[in-house]
């Protein structure tokens, strides 16, 4: 038996149109313009955001928009985002902590865009990540989303891939 989609779930997502397909090939195109939202969400992650953000404009195709979300961040987060607003970046301020996935609804309410790309602001995205997202959303037009790896780097020195499919972890 089916179980029924949660009411506020189902307003949200309702509000937004089905995204045209993105050509499976376009990854191959650097520059292609892709009907993407990336929302990067940060709380006092200024000494990784710069990397995560210069990770989130060096990818091969190009994004509607791009935000950042600063969860009422007391250390200098926001100046470090500021650095990339004249590349074209979204800044959104929160006026007090409420939480990554309440910021995360911040950035979904202010998007107009018909896929959403959520980032945390410690983890580096690798060039074509955003490109292989969109071309396995093509291929896969009954996918509901997809999760291609990312590198993290809250703790210096630590990196980790995350791996792409379940089956990968068998």
């Amino acid at each position: 038996m089916e179980q029924p989609m949660n009411p506020f779930l189902r307003k949200r997502i309702s509000r937004r149109p089905m995204p045209p397909r993105v050509n499976p090939a376009s990854h191959l195109n650097p520059g292609t313009r892709v009907p993407v939202a990336i929302i990067v969400i940060g709380h006092n992650g200024a000494a990784f955001l710069g990397e995560c953000l210069a990770s989130v404009f060096a990818q091969t195709v190009t994004p509607d928009e791009i935000q950042y979300v600063d969860d009422a961040s007391t250390d200098d987060s926001l100046e470090v985002a500021r650095s990339f607003a004249d590349r074209g970046l979204q800044i959104v301020a929160l006026p007090e902590n409420v939480g990554m996935n309440a910021a995360r609804m911040a950035g979904f309410d202010r998007s107009t865009a018909p896929l959403l790309l959520f980032v945390d602001g410690d983890n580096v995205l690798p060039p074509d990540y955003l490109a292989i997202m969109a071309a396995e959303l093509a291929a896969r037009p009954d996918a509901a989303f997809t999760c291609p790896g990312k590198r993290f780097i809250g703790d210096p020195g630590a990196v980790a891939w995350r791996k792409k499919w379940p089956s990968d972890f068998t």
